[in-house]
């Protein structure tokens, strides 16, 4: 059975959601494979491994209700911006800095991409989808596990 086909440049969630559709874990690979981007990455290891530099729970922002399809800011292109909330990467900034520019990013992108970073963040990524840290490591071999935290 042929996978299901994103549109170019899909959305980080859309890519999880297909993921997350498929039955086997040869499958899940197969589409983290094909749609393999350092974004797609970066917010793979943040959930798994990288230690977040964000107060844990709820974030106080408003959702971008812009729909899908209308200009809005993609984690695809914004996930260079992750650096600043994650241990080891800006550690100099202030907190209450560091938090309003996360409130910021969340804020001018898709919700859906929003509330992913919000989960990401908690480490509660499979609270949205059915894919695991071993799914991950099949897929991308080359990541190195257990040197970020």
């Amino acid at each position: 059975m042929a996978l299901t086909k994103l549109p170019p440049n899909p959305l980080l969630t859309e890519v999880l959601e297909l993921v997350s559709k498929q039955r086997t874990k040869t499958k899940k690979v197969e589409v983290l494979k094909e749609y393999d981007t350092d974004a797609l990455r970066a917010v793979l290891i943040w959930n798994y491994e990288a230690v977040s530099m964000l107060p844990d729970g709820e974030v106080p922002y408003s959702p971008n209700e812009v729909p899908v399809g209308i200009e809005h800011q993609q984690l695809s292109t914004e996930y260079k911006r992750l650096y600043h909330f994650v241990k080891g990467g800006n550690d100099s900034l202030a907190p209450l800095r560091r938090e309003s520019m996360f409130i910021q990013l969340l804020e001018g992108l898709h919700k859906d991409e929003a509330e992913l970073l919000v989960k990401v963040k908690d480490r509660r990524l499979e609270e949205l989808y059915n894919i695991n840290k071993d799914i991950i490591s099949e897929a991308f071999p080359d990541i190195k596990w257990g040197w970020r935290n």
